[in-house]
């Protein structure tokens, strides 16, 4: 029966009858200039433009004890922060400069917000 349910959630997800997460986009490339920090990410037109904001992600990761199969990571991304998109490249990414102090790594990630 718990089977029959997890195969009816993932048919429903797959056909789009579910909500499903946006997709998350890697961040490179960070660059840190006098106090400024801007970032290249693999999001460009028309999910983002010139002006907009992203959100900035990080993923966190705990090991859970999942009874008899024993341990399994559990991740989760969360919101550190926002990003302007400063420009957007003809190589598929879009310049970024973090916002409020934030200070951009490989490891994060971003999603458009609208």
């Amino acid at each position: 029966m718990k089977n029959l349910w997890r195969n009816m959630f993932l048919v429903a997800l797959a056909a789009g009858v579910l909500p499903a997460c946006g997709h998350l986009h890697k961040v490179e490339d960070v660059k840190i200039d006098a106090e400024v920090v801007t970032a290249k990410a693999e999001i460009t037109s028309p999910e983002v433009n010139k002006g907009d904001t992203v959100s900035v992600y990080t993923t966190s990761c705990k090991k859970i004890f999942t009874g008899r199969h024993g341990f399994k990571n559990r991740c989760r991304d969360t919101v550190v922060g926002k990003a302007e998109v400063l420009d957007v490249l003809e190589d598929e990414h879009s310049l970024l400069q973090a916002q409020d102090g934030l200070i951009l790594d490989d490891s994060m990630r971003v999603e458009s917000i609208n």
